[in-house]
């Protein structure tokens, strides 16, 4: 039985395809479980804290509330909300540092601005220097 070239490479280029998104990290362990991830929330926090964004957020808002995500990537949340509330309530100034699971080393960020619900800006360069000059809940 012979395979036909379509065929050939339309299989070629899905394995191709999962083999690019596994070694991007885009398939990595997901963190729903303490099994997957087994460090504790304070843990997860403290590596958070070392990355220069989470201590140029708190130290504009030493305040903030912090809380970790288990979803499908580990996240630590630095959340300041103009009402003082703990939760994500608009308007609301919020830094998210993912933690590589694997390593256990800060991934990325982003920060976000929300003061309306409907109307936010998501912020993902730069974001010490965002935090140093945001208005956001001025």
């Amino acid at each position: 039985m012979f395979v036909k070239k379509e065929q050939f490479i339309a299989v070629f280029l899905v394995v191709f395809a999962v083999a690019l998104l596994f070694l991007s990290g885009c398939l990595e362990k997901t963190c729903f479980n303490r099994a997957d991830c087994p460090l504790s929330d304070s843990e997860y926090i403290q590596i958070a804290k070392t990355t220069s964004e989470a201590q140029a957020f708190l130290q504009k808002y030493p305040d903030a509330n912090i809380g970790v995500e288990r979803t499908e990537y580990l996240a630590v949340d630095f959340i300041k909300n103009k009402s003082g509330e703990s939760t994500i309530v608009p308007p609301y100034l919020r830094l998210r540092v993912f933690i590589n699971t694997s390593t256990n080393k800060p991934a990325s960020a982003f920060i976000e601005c929300n003061l309306t619900g409907d109307n936010y800006s998501r912020i993902d360069q730069d974001i010490v220097n965002y935090i140093k000059i945001e208005k956001c809940l001025a």
